[in-house]
């Protein structure tokens, strides 16, 4: 085993320390980035589409947080798709910084590792815009504000967590699925607070309210006249490419939707790549799990947490979220036990490993949907430079 130094180790930490600053910073940028480009084309009919489903054609899923905003809109005379991108903007901003709070409560090599992971939002948002600004942004910051509510013992923030979670379930139901990360959250912080009534009734209001709106979401799944919604919107100035993706799918059943996920792993290459994909996210956790005091434990939490996540392969083509969504999971639970100090580093990581994973994550990472990116956020860098040189 390498051995360093007090002072060699400390410095190390404070170059890997440097290196997350530095990927969060480039990270948030390309992602802000997008946004802008998203608002000078007219909106992308996911990134913006999805936020923008409205209840026109009749109350149906996700539609509140759109009737909100088409309100707004009204009220204040700004484009709903202006409103929509800041709200987006500060969103992310807002994420960053707590996902930023949540590494630093965390060893600077474990924080690293995490960070630069190739599911992990700041590589794979980075590589892949596509991905960005979604609607598990919502359930991201709850994971966030409750693990730090915790740490910090502030129910000030438990209970900002969970708000923000049960406003992602409205916003879009599949958030349901974070559950049992969240109840994890829960738990450890009732029992660090020697069983608290208020927590109790905290976890089953939130719980309580999230299982309601997603039963109401599953009823009403779909709507038989989709271009109603495409027309609230065309009549506040926006045009009909937003409603060509999400807005378009309220029309589709899950049949449809099975038969497109087959469709997408018939082509070329789709499948091994997103396996390799996979491979690549999961390999810096199970190598940090490998360096635990309770490998065995930590691996199997690993696993567990891709449980909830598995049904999503079926019925929608993104897997690469899905696998964003396990990852993101697993850095909060992780994060949160190396803080309580319920897992503890046998080993700490070395210098080589990390710096091959990282180089590794920079060049391949999931794409967005089903497959592999290719030259990852390195080619999204060049490309970027290239197209502002002369």
């Amino acid at each position: 085993m390498t051995i360093i130094s007090a002072g060699g180790a400390q410095t190390s930490d404070r170059w890997l320390r440097g290196a997350i600053f530095g990927l969060l910073a480039i990270s948030l940028a390309l992602s802000l980035k997008s946004l802008w480009i998203d608002y000078l084309t007219g909106g992308d009919p996911f990134r913006q589409g999805d936020w923008l489903i409205n209840s026109a054609a009749g109350f149906v899923r996700r539609s509140l947080p759109g009737d909100l905003l088409l309100a707004l809109s009204d009220l204040m005379g700004w484009s709903p798709l202006a409103i929509l991108i800041g709200f987006q903007a500060v969103l992310l901003v807002v994420l960053y910084s707590q996902i930023a709070r949540l590494l630093a409560e965390i060893p600077a090599r474990v924080a690293f590792l995490i960070a630069f992971c190739p599911g992990f939002v700041l590589i794979f948002w980075a590589a892949d815009h596509m991905g960005t600004v979604r609607k598990e942004m919502l359930a991201f910051l709850a994971l966030c504000l409750c693990a730090l509510g915790v740490i910090r013992d502030s129910r000030v923030r438990l209970v900002a967590g969970s708000v923000v979670f049960v406003a992602a379930v409205l916003a879009h139901e599949a958030m349901i699925l974070f559950s049992p990360a969240l109840a994890a959250i829960y738990y450890l912080h009732w029992k660090n607070a020697s069983g608290r009534l208020a927590d109790v009734l905290l976890a089953a209001g939130t719980f309580g309210a999230a299982a309601v709106i997603f039963l109401v979401a599953l009823k009403h799944g779909q709507v038989s006249q989709p271009h109603l919604v495409c027309q609230a919107l065309i009549h506040r100035g926006l045009t009909e490419q937003v409603c060509a993706g999400a807005i378009n799918w309220l029309g589709v059943d899950s049949t449809f939707a099975q038969g497109t996920v087959q469709k997408v792993l018939s082509f070329d290459r789709a499948a091994s790549g997103f396996s390799m994909g996979l491979f690549l996210a999961l390999c810096p956790l199970f190598y940090l799990a490998s360096r635990a005091d309770r490998p065995g434990v930590a691996a199997l939490g690993i696993v567990l947490l891709a449980l909830p996540f598995t049904p999503l392969y079926l019925v929608a083509i993104d897997w690469g979220r899905w696998v964003s969504f396990h990852v993101f999971s697993v850095f909060v639970l992780g994060s949160l036990a190396f803080r309580l100090k319920l897992l503890r580093l046998r080993d700490e990581p070395g210098l080589l490993p990390l710096g091959l994973f990282a180089v590794t994550a920079l060049f391949f990472s999931p794409l967005t949907m089903v497959g592999l990116n290719y030259g990852g956020l390195v080619r999204r860098l060049a490309l970027d430079v290239s197209s502002v040189l002369p």
